[in-house]
């Protein structure tokens, strides 16, 4: 990742990957990297529809 990082930065082409966290984030951003990855859409709605049923548990008393 890092050569094709290096190649992208040398020819002005955009580069981005996935982070496994914030910190790689960070690192990768620190490196070059103009974009990155920080989740998958199955992972957003799932976390949404966590919160939502969450916010009604605690309306309803349960």
């Amino acid at each position: 990742m890092e050569n094709a990082l290096q190649l992208c930065l040398d020819n002005g082409v955009y580069f981005g990957t996935t982070a496994s966290g914030p910190e790689a984030a960070a690192e990768w951003v620190d490196k070059g990297a103009q974009f990155f990855e920080v989740g998958s859409e199955l992972d957003f709605i799932r976390r949404g529809a966590t919160e939502l049923i969450q916010n009604h548990r605690k309306a309803f008393g349960k």
